[in-house]
């Protein structure tokens, strides 16, 4: 999920190389050209992470150090995290592409 962070802006980018204009060039420089939704799900992203992800490592950081858990649950446990952190951004770049060649095919449309 965190990979929706930078994924609207990469497909913006993209975009506009694909098509370029001055509106292009200009929105980009203003913001104006992410839309709506994208700034949502950031926010959401952004939340999820500091509400779920982050002080439930720290719990399981504070489990290790008094002994509730073992290293090797909080390593595998940090492991899963970084994997699917990973896995995200990889199915991430798989879809830019596709996308962005969607965006564009629409946009020549319009």
């Amino acid at each position: 999920m965190l990979h929706i962070f930078s994924r609207g802006g990469i497909n913006y980018l993209r975009d506009g190389a694909r098509v370029p204009s001055r509106q292009n060039i200009s929105q980009l420089a203003s913001g104006a050209g992410v839309s709506g939704m994208v700034i949502a799900l950031n926010a959401f992203a952004t939340v999820v992470l500091a509400v779920v992800i982050d002080p439930q490592v720290s719990v399981m950081t504070d489990d290790v150090i008094e002994g509730r858990i073992s290293e090797n649950s909080f390593r595998r446990a940090i492991t899963t995290l970084a994997g699917a952190r990973v896995l995200g951004t990889l199915c991430a770049q798989i879809m830019l592409v596709p996308a962005a060649l969607i965006i564009v095919r629409v946009a020549e449309l319009i």
